[in-house]
């Protein structure tokens, strides 16, 4: 019975060591893809697919990425909610307020140095 007991204990052992490394090869290679999307945020290329593949490769092992991963989600889904509602609403998008402001502005302007009506136009030198 001594050898099986050796055995077992190797097996363990031996599992243990297996579920050691690879917990450590998903932290790595999911910590390096996630530090790549995060500065993705201020260089050019795709973040919001980079970070949340990060976030997938580590929740396969720990349960803080599975928990910061569907934050990531809920998130981008209000996002998404909110230009879905302002593309239905176009009387209060962005371009239109400032169409209103610029058209406020020159009216404005219009009518605060009114030409006075008795005022010629000028004439060009060469023109008779």
């Amino acid at each position: 019975m001594k050898v099986k007991d050796t055995e077992r204990r190797s097996a363990a052992e031996t599992l243990t060591l297996v579920t050691l490394l690879r917990r450590i090869v998903i932290g790595v290679s999911g910590g390096l893809v996630l530090i790549v999307g995060v500065a993705m945020t201020v260089l050019p290329g795709p973040a919001f697919v980079v970070v949340p593949l990060g976030l997938a490769i580590l929740a396969t092992e720990f349960a803080w990425a599975g928990r910061m991963m569907h934050r990531f989600r809920d998130m981008t889904n209000r996002v998404v909610a909110n230009v879905r509602r302002q593309k239905k609403s176009p009387e209060d998008s962005p371009a239109r307020s400032a169409d209103r402001l610029v058209r406020s502005s020159a009216a404005d302007s219009a009518l605060s140095h009114p030409r006075p009506s008795s005022a010629k136009e000028p004439r060009h030198p060469l023109r008779k």
